[in-house]
């Protein structure tokens, strides 16, 4: 009888031991399954560009194989190509910055700013017949420009 009571308490016992085991085995999978899990492969990034836009590789959009591409990389890490760069970039500021000509109605690009204009030639007259006047910048407003077949007009109003 001892023996039997002992044989029973030792299977009860196994199983009691049994189903603690599996139910944090459970509990662990479980667990398990809500960590963040590690991936040694990584999904290729869509950030590349079929027109060469942002990426990592973008600068070699046209270039094929691995060596070419890494020729390339040596050529815009040496000192020749930075050198390049800062003259393209100084050539740009100082083509940006170039004042631009501007042409008035009494200028051409020909005349300088103070030449003298010949009235007579203007109005399609003989310099023979009546005197070339001659104008410059400062005197074209003035009253007594006017031509000697029309009347000055005045300037100020009345």
């Amino acid at each position: 009888m001892r023996h039997t009571k002992q044989r029973d308490f030792d299977k009860a016992q196994k199983r009691a031991v049994d189903r603690f085991k599996q139910r944090f085995g459970k509990e662990v999978i479980r667990k398990q399954s809500r960590q963040t899990q590690l991936c040694t492969k990584v999904p290729p990034s869509k950030k590349r560009s079929f027109f060469g836009g942002s990426g990592p590789c973008h600068y070699f959009s046209n270039l094929k194989g691995n060596l070419m591409k890494k020729a390339k990389m040596e050529y815009l890490n040496s000192h020749e190509a930075k050198v390049h760069a800062a003259m393209r970039k100084k050539d740009l500021q100082r083509n940006q910055c170039a004042p631009r000509t501007t042409t008035t109605a009494f200028l051409s690009k020909k005349t300088k700013p103070q030449s003298q204009i010949s009235l007579g030639r203007l109005q399609g007259l003989n310099s023979s017949s009546v005197p070339p006047r001659t104008v410059t910048p400062n005197n074209i407003f003035r009253k007594d420009f006017a031509s000697s077949s029309k009347p000055a007009k005045s300037l100020r109003r009345v």
